[in-house]
């Protein structure tokens, strides 16, 4: 047991709203001298009228037309009162060599102050190729607190949040700091700056903003304190002499448990010169774990980040522990405590993000990609098509959900969408009639669509290569494609098309590749389309293809129950650690495109108890690795994932090991290329990723749009298909010269890898429709994937959690 009083609480019906977990502010640092703010009052505050909902605008500077031209062309002002003065009297300019710095002054009610706020700063125009860095700072009466710091360029906007600890009823007091850039860059002028109130909602709450702590009780403490508590229930103090912890129990629902939360700390007086650490642990069943800290006083708040897989379904057992003190400290009173939970993203990543996909989306649109068979080329070389002119099982299916999305988001009509899906379909169910194109129920893994140069023209219909070994893990994720398209087809009372994707699906049947060997049942990864000899190469690792591959196979029919379970139970599953980071099913390489494939394929990684145990156990601290890797290799960008299309000096691209993985190999050579799509598969999980995990990878899109290399090629642009296959490492590397074949090359696969994750990840946010939404529409499949999860993760947790 946790300690004495755990048994108490357990009696207590614990009555909550929500929780999930997100980001970490556990310092506030002091920054360099600086001009106090103006004590003259100002701001738009308390009477704007009714308290506006998460994601709507509280102020707004300047008008979003693509232009500076009402704001105040004099740099020399430093102080603007938002609601007091006209948006003429803003400088339109932030420049880091001549002004880089501008204080606004604001007023907000409590309701405001306690929701806390998003700041989008939206350039119109920037001196360089590159982003500036713009730093937010609030005052918290006797210094400078930093906020954030975020990139912007007059292409893409930045954010910061402010979170409730850190604001204010009445006035409170910012200020922009320009830090510098990239490319050159080093002043933006502004199309318009925006505090909207953030996307989050409080799971519980004790205290007042009042900057007093009479509301909490004043003595005889209490050990544990349910989180439906009063105010007067709550100690009013933590301290590291005689009163060092204070228990917190709370219960979750399934859908509050996989949202990033943030705790807020607000102190109302401390009895040092300093600041008192203290610490926010769980309860793991064995022992407390640490889940971040904060440096408290009355003059620094702060904010502890919790992550989604911090959290549990049901009763979560919570301890704020009071460590070393400074100068002092050694105890706080509390003004306000408050969890609160991520119930959505910003504006600017989610229309950054949507810009992606959208420009993405042109490639699967493209008659220069889609041959007229409706099947994709393998990759688009612009100066070459020929190059890559062949296509495989994998691509197609990924092909045709990207005409789903683009049909779901508008981008092509439904129509177009159907008729675009019901072409392949036809092409693929007569290289099924043909003997010579499809064998043992399998697809071969090369079908040539563009002849050589120098001819370089389409052929009239596809026909296999002379590659004779059949795949079973692309005929696999075609066959899951397949069901997701199916369901679509299902939901949109487009019968005769969807009538055709189950005979398809019907014909296809992995049995050919199943084996037993010294006890154990695999599935092997080829079979010789001659003479159906299997490849001593098995799908045996769950978190890889392996585990997707065999759930295809038992959903298709080819495997008995008994059959798939064998397979399953003699796949691998180990936990993987490295720097602190573990992944609980673990992946061999650690490639970033695997972990994207189950909700590609539709099938459930959150959402439920037995599938959040791979999401939030595995996907979530992968998605972590990949950030903490790029550090450890001091690279400028993210992407450790395999572009399949490319060699280097003839080897294929990728294979190579990121940390975790199961043979815990830490490769510490020099990396040539990254994969851009591996900013994007984590997407898929956009509503779990935690605060600082979504800045992060926004902030190396952003970057990697704007190298100076060009590897992102925008909607307006010769060859408009988003960002190419391979880039360097480095920011701004001028020796880049691609793979062997070079740049300006777009690959299938990668697009596919950029596109899905990102359109499931935005729907999750609202509870859209989702690859398994489509998925669940096929008759019985709900049901066997549940079977499946059932007997995968036979309990609901994982243990001690």
């Amino acid at each position: 047991m946790p300690h004495n009083g755990s048994s108490f609480a357990l009696r207590i019906t614990l009555i909550m709203i929500f929780i999930s977990v997100t980001s970490t502010f556990s310092s506030c640092e002091r920054i360099r001298p600086s001009l106090p703010p103006s004590e003259d009052g100002g701001g738009a505050g308390g009477d704007r009228g009714p308290f506006r909902s998460s994601g709507d605008a509280l102020f707004v500077i300047g008008t979003k037309d693509k232009s500076d031209a009402e704001f105040d062309p004099s740099p020399s002002k430093l102080h603007f009162y938002i609601g007091k003065e006209p948006v003429s009297g803003f400088p339109k300019e932030l420049d880091a060599q001549w002004d880089p710095v501008r204080y606004l002054h604001f007023n907000l009610n409590e309701a405001e102050a306690n929701a806390g706020l998003t700041l989008t700063l939206d350039p119109v125009w920037s001196n360089g190729s590159g982003v500036l860095y713009v730093g937010v700072e609030v005052w918290g009466g006797d210094r400078w607190i930093e906020m954030g710091r975020t990139p912007c360029s007059m292409h893409d906007a930045g954010y910061v949040y402010l979170h409730p600890a850190f604001l204010k009823v009445g006035q409170n007091d910012l200020r922009l700091i320009a830090y510098g850039g990239t490319g050159g860059t080093t002043a933006v002028t502004w199309d318009q700056i925006k505090f909207q109130v953030q996307a989050q909602r409080p799971v519980w709450e004790f205290g007042v903003r009042d900057g007093s702590e009479r509301e909490f009780k004043q003595r005889d403490f209490s050990l544990v304190i349910p989180a439906n508590s009063r105010d007067g229930d709550f100690p009013k103090e933590i301290n590291n002499v005689w009163y060092p912890d204070q228990y917190i129990y709370f219960s979750l629902t399934g859908e509050e448990s996989q949202r990033p939360h943030q705790l807020n700390l607000n102190v109302a007086w401390s009895d040092g010169q300093g600041t008192l650490d203290v610490s926010l642990e769980r309860w793991d069943g064995s022992d407390w774990i640490r889940i971040g800290k904060a440096a408290l006083s009355s003059a620094q708040p702060g904010v502890v980040e919790v992550p989604a897989d911090a959290l549990k379904e049901g009763l979560n057992r919570w301890r704020l522990h009071a460590g070393a003190g400074s100068s002092g400290t050694t105890t706080v009173t509390w003004d306000r405590i408050a969890l609160m939970e991520r119930t959505d993203q910003p504006e600017v990543v989610k229309n950054l993000l949507k810009e992606v996909m959208e420009t993405t989306l042109n490639y699967f649109v493209s008659p220069r990609a889609i041959h007229r068979s409706g099947l994709p080329v393998s990759a688009l070389k612009a100066t070459d098509r020929a190059r890559f002119g062949y296509s495989n099982p994998v691509e197609w299916g990924y092909t045709l959900q990207a005409w789903l999305v683009a049909a779901e988001v508008g981008k092509i009509s439904e129509p177009e969408a159907l008729a675009r899906i019901d072409r392949a379909i036809e092409t693929l169910l007569a290289l099924q009639r043909n003997p010579e194109q499809f064998k043992y129920g399998l697809f071969y893994p090369y079908y040539t669509l563009v002849k050589p140069l120098p001819d370089g023209s389409d052929v009239d219909f596809p026909y296999h290569d002379k590659y004779e070994e059949l795949p079973v893990g692309d005929c696999a994720l075609l066959w899951t494609s397949l069901n997701v398209v199916h369901g679509w087809l299902l939901e949109k009372g487009y019968a005769a098309t969807a009538d055709k994707v189950a005979r398809l699906k019907g014909a296809m049947n992995f049995r050919s590749a199943y084996v037993q060997e010294d006890g154990h049942h695999y599935l092997s990864m080829l079979v010789n389309a001659k003479t159906g000899k299997l490849s001593p190469h098995r799908w045996i690792i769950w978190a890889d293809e392996g585990g997707i591959v065999a759930i295809a196979a038992y959903l298709s029919g080819s495997l008995t129950w008994p059959e798939f379970v064998r397979i399953l139970d003699a796949q691998m599953r180990p936990a993987a650690t490295w720097n602190g980071i573990t992944t609980e099913e673990s992946t061999w390489f650690n490639a970033a495109f695997t972990w994207a494939e189950r909700t590609m394929a539709g099938f459930p990684m959150l959402d439920t108890p037995k599938g959040r145990q791979y999401g939030l156990r595995s996907f979530l601290p992968a998605a972590r690795s990949h950030l903490a890797y790029a550090r450890f290799m001091n690279l400028d960008y993210v992407g450790f994932s395999d572009p399949m299309s490319q060699t280097q000096r003839g080897e294929i691209l990728g294979r190579r090991y990121t940390p975790p993985n199961i043979p815990n190999t830490v490769e510490k050579y020099p990396l040539d290329h990254i994969a851009p799509h591996g900013l994007f598969v984590w997407m898929g999980a956009l509503d779990v990723l935690e605060d600082s995990l979504v800045q992060a990878y926004f902030e190396k899109v952003v970057l990697l749009k704007k190298d100076s290399q060009g590897y992102w090629h925008p909607k307006y642009s010769q060859d408009p298909y988003g960002f190419e296959v391979v880039a360097s490492p480095y920011m701004n590397d001028p020796k880049y010269r691609g793979a062997d074949d070079g740049r300006y090359i777009f690959e299938t696969l990668s697009q596919a890898y950029t596109v899905l994750p990102i359109y499931d990840g935005l729907q999750r946010l609202h509870g859209g429709r989702t690859f398994l939404h489509f998925a669940q529409r096929v008759p019985g499949y709900k049901e066997a994937v549940e079977a499946i999860l059932n007997y995968a993760y036979p309990d609901p947790e994982v243990p001690g959690l």
